[in-house]
């Protein structure tokens, strides 16, 4: 894998690289690229977006085992993804995203 001229010399200064991981197949593979690409591993971050309630079991123990002991933060909603439909009204949509509404706002390692 390439990676850009600006990006490596960030690396090369030092700079954290946060891999969004969502427990897919996807971000398995950026995961692995990264690493095999020679990134020092102190600067590797694993970061997931939990979905809460809705969230399929075992997907934060599937990242764990699936990311080389690299740090995993997880991001945590303030609301559960029913209460964020039952205050907006409706169900999330191309144009009306839940994704990028309310924010996260706990983080744990």
């Amino acid at each position: 894998m390439r990676i850009p001229d600006d990006i490596s010399d960030l690396i090369e200064r030092g700079a954290l690289v946060a891999i969004n991981h969502s427990g897919g197949k996807d971000s398995q593979a950026m995961t692995i690229r990264l690493v095999e690409a020679g990134i020092p591993r102190d600067q590797l971050l694993i970061v997931h977006a939990t979905l809460g309630d809705v969230e399929w079991p075992g997907t934060i123990g599937h990242i764990r085992k699936t990311t080389f002991g690299l740090p995993l933060v997880i991001a945590r909603p303030r609301r559960s993804f029913f209460e964020v439909v039952q205050a907006r009204g409706m169900f999330p949509s191309p144009r009306y995203r839940q994704c990028t509404f309310g924010g996260r706002d706990r983080h744990h390692r």
